[in-house]
């Protein structure tokens, strides 16, 4: 996983660019969603259908 966004803060509807790779092929379906460690909540990003 890497982003090309900078370190910071952000807030609601910001854009934070994330790219995760795989080692070998994978199976998507439904809207795949990454859970944030973000230290005091879990939010979840969806990624657009485009991406995948």
């Amino acid at each position: 996983m890497s982003s090309s966004t900078a370190d910071g803060t952000y807030g609601t509807g910001d854009t934070i660019t994330i790219q995760v790779s795989f080692s070998e092929a994978v199976t998507v379906s439904g809207t795949p969603t990454l859970t944030l460690n973000t230290g005091a909540s879990r939010p979840t990003a969806a990624a657009p259908a485009a991406a995948c």
